[in-house]
């Protein structure tokens, strides 16, 4: 599956932003996994405030957990 034709703009970017690199080409499911697990990192230790307010980045974490959980 093609997960850039799945994904935005401002959402690629963003994976860029923290070190992925998303290429015009299928993923297998293992890659796609490996993926998840980076994005739930980033929302984990720096999508909130105070534990309770999502930031703008991890609320494009979120959308793309979101996107990618769907496949």
């Amino acid at each position: 599956m093609k997960i850039v034709d799945k994904l935005n703009k401002n959402q690629i970017d963003f994976l860029e932003e923290i070190g992925i690199e998303i290429d015009d080409r299928n993923y297998e499911d293992k890659e796609r996994f490996e993926i998840l697990d980076v994005i739930e990192d980033y929302l984990i230790t720096e999508g909130f405030i105070n534990q309770d307010k999502i930031t703008d980045k991890g609320q494009i974490a979120e959308d793309i957990l979101d996107v990618l959980n769907e496949l």
